[in-house]
């Protein structure tokens, strides 16, 4: 298996996290995560583009 440490921003508060996110023979992956600093939920879309290029879309409960 291949986890790469993706780093993504919190739609809430801002802060940086890190998720470790199981990309091998997957091009896309939807999780809910929950701010390592505010402790709300973010709505995380990854996606591995054809050169291995991981793309990330972080949405908040309100689609944002």
């Amino acid at each position: 298996m291949n986890y790469d440490n993706v780093e993504i921003f919190c739609p809430y508060c801002g802060e940086k996290n890190y998720i470790d996110a199981e990309m091998s023979g997957n091009t896309a992956q939807h999780l809910i995560c929950d701010c390592e600093v505010c402790c709300r939920p973010m709505e995380i879309l990854l996606k591995v583009n054809s050169e291995g290029i991981i793309f990330t879309e972080v949405k908040n409960e309100e689609g944002f």
